[in-house]
């Protein structure tokens, strides 16, 4: 498969390194506490993943429509926006569902 050459200008991403970098320390010997990505160490409570699985059974889940045909949806799009650009939209003109 051929990739666009852009692809190759892209930065690696950041956690991939810092992994590399945790493995070749612990390789290394190094007792190493790492604050990155939160990644958890300890298995998701059998609770909870009872809980995915009955909601990703369940069909009215299956479709984010419901979300796109409301108001919320706009909202909360306008506010993930603002929390990662400075860009502002006008939901009545510039946000589509």
């Amino acid at each position: 498969m051929n990739f666009s050459t852009r692809l190759d200008k892209l930065a690696p991403y950041p956690f991939v390194e810092i992994s590399r970098i945790i493995a070749e320390k612990r390789a290394a010997g190094a007792d190493v506490v790492t604050f990155g990505i939160g990644d958890p160490d300890i298995p998701t409570p059998q609770p909870i993943i009872e809980r995915l699985l009955a909601a990703s059974q369940d069909p009215p889940n299956h479709s984010i429509l419901k979300l796109m045909d409301s108001r919320n949806y706009e909202e909360l799009l306008l506010i993930g926006t603002k929390n990662v650009s400075t860009l502002k939209l006008d939901p009545d003109t510039e946000v589509l569902p």
